[in-house]
């Protein structure tokens, strides 16, 4: 059956005093609820397994927390929400198989111990955040930044992508932080970097003119093909350091941007 058309509960804590493993499964309907999801354990471990059904709303985008010894399973689950944060000191998992997440605030899934298995889902920031994530344990499969137009995503740890990363609207600021992506599409979102090396083990798709990056003193390595439309001047800064195209599985497409009146990087290397 629908849920309710709003939020059934205004924070939601699962826990635990057993002693043993305890886990909540859900039934036959989302959660919608408007300010903390929160699953903790002090003596053994609480998890809540979504069983696939939804948690959250995008008009009520509530916090989630997990503390030591919580478990979220939310696998195949549309999940929304406002922040996520998993930074108990010693323990704490959330695991995704398919599910696609949309996160409206700041994720840090630092906590030593801590675990995030991401599987294949995408995750989506579509507000303002700081992405911060354990450096054991710094991976999204999927993974795209939509913040809106005068917006920011900063990214506050190194980051790999299994797959995609791909910037629609606002900016992505790396910093000083390490990028290893499978591929980087830009129809649309500016990105930003001080320094920290970048690898596209892919395609680099600036696909929108409106797009553009604001390089630093690092070095990039661009393993498949590169196409540029971006004509936006006013962001658009070669930089300092040198990026390397350096296809090793064939011949690669290499489309220069669009931009006239300045230098697109500071050093090019074509390497094979």
């Amino acid at each position: 059956g629908a849920n309710l058309a709003e939020a059934e509960f205004n924070s939601v804590t699962f826990n635990s005093t057993g002693a043993t493993p305890q886990t909540f499964t859900m039934a036959l309907r989302g959660l919608r609820l408007l300010s903390t999801l929160s699953i903790t354990d002090g003596t053994s471990t609480t998890t809540l397994a979504t069983a696939d059904l939804a948690v959250g709303n995008a008009a009520d985008t509530a916090d989630l927390s997990i503390g030591n010894n919580g478990i979220l399973t939310a696998n195949a689950s549309t999940v929304i929400l406002g922040t996520v944060t998993m930074t108990g000191g010693t323990s704490g998992t959330i695991t995704v198989t398919t599910g696609a997440w949309t996160v409206s605030g700041n994720w840090n899934t630092s906590g030593v111990g801590s675990t995030y298995v991401q599987g294949t889902g995408i995750v989506t920031f579509d507000a303002t955040a700081t992405i911060t994530m354990l450096a054991a344990d710094n991976t999204f499969d999927d993974l795209t930044i939509t913040p809106g137009a005068a917006n920011t995503v900063t990214l506050a740890t190194n980051l790999i992508v299994t797959n995609a990363l791909t910037i629609t609207t606002g900016t992505f600021a790396k910093s000083t932080f390490t990028f290893t992506l499978g591929s980087l599409t830009m129809d649309g979102g500016d990105l930003t970097s001080t320094s920290g090396a970048v690898t596209v083990s892919g395609t680099m798709n600036v696909s929108s003119a409106a797009s553009a990056i604001d390089f630093g003193s690092e070095t990039w390595t661009v393993s498949g093909a590169f196409d540029c439309a971006s004509t936006d001047t006013a962001v658009w800064e070669a930089g300092t350091g040198t990026i390397t195209f350096d296809s090793a599985t064939g011949d690669a497409s290499f489309t220069p941007c669009a931009i006239t009146t300045e230098a697109h990087f500071n050093n090019a290397t074509f390497n094979s």
